[in-house]
């Protein structure tokens, strides 16, 4: 289920934040393996991180 997402330029490349929430039945590391080779496939890098880690880095 995505919740949010913001989109813009940074440098001259295009990024994507995409707030998306895993199943209770999902595993977190499936899903970023999955989604890195859906990348290579299609000529994007996709890069997953928890929510906990941006929680941190907010409280620093």
């Amino acid at each position: 289920m995505f919740l949010d997402v913001s989109q813009t330029i940074m440098q001259g490349a295009f990024t994507m934040m995409l707030l998306a929430k895993i199943p209770d039945n999902g595993n977190f590391n499936t899903v970023k393996s999955q989604l890195a080779t859906l990348g290579d496939q299609i000529g994007v890098e996709i890069k997953v991180a928890r929510q906990e880690i941006f929680d941190a880095m907010h409280r620093l």
